[in-house]
């Protein structure tokens, strides 16, 4: 299904990725992801030189707290 999941090449992987509405497709697909019930800290930056954006963020699930940080080629 084309429209489900985050739009990576269109929104992500561009030249000068739009940070408000990128962190908005991030953590609307956390806040959706079954089981969890509230984002408790989320923090994401864009690197220009490297292409690179990371993301720090924890939640709480039905099965406990979770952190987890993730660096977008």
């Amino acid at each position: 299904n084309t429209l489900a999941g985050i739009p990576y090449y269109q929104y992500f992987f561009i030249k000068n990725p739009n940070q408000i509405q990128v962190e908005s497709f991030l953590k609307d697909e956390i806040a959706n992801t079954n089981g969890v019930i509230e984002i408790t800290s989320f923090n994401s930056n864009f690197d220009g030189a490297s292409r690179q954006y990371s993301v720090n963020f924890g939640c709480r699930t039905v099965n406990g707290n979770l952190e987890m940080e993730q660096i977008l080629p």
